[in-house]
């Protein structure tokens, strides 16, 4: 798999690796879970075993990063640097 170059971008001196590990410790998953109609942190210790073994686990945080990446990070506004 190749690597996501968006994990590196920074804004404001937040980069998106660190904006991604917050949303993932918000209620954001529990709101992008009920807007979506997925679940990104099944319950059961099966589901997630089975969702790891088929790699539906990595798809589905690749659409909850996109999901950050486009309506989080990417609504940071750009500082000036005359600021």
């Amino acid at each position: 798999m190749a690597t996501d170059t968006r994990l590196l971008e920074v804004r404001n001196g937040i980069p998106f690796i660190g904006c991604l590990e917050t949303a993932l410790h918000s209620d954001l998953v529990k709101e992008w879970e009920r807007l979506s109609g997925k679940k990104l942190l099944p319950a059961s210790p099966l589901d997630r075993m089975i969702d790891s073994a088929t790699g539906y686990d990595m798809v589905m945080m690749r659409e909850f990063a996109d999901f950050v990446y486009e309506y989080v990070f990417l609504a940071l506004p750009i500082e000036s640097e005359n600021n």
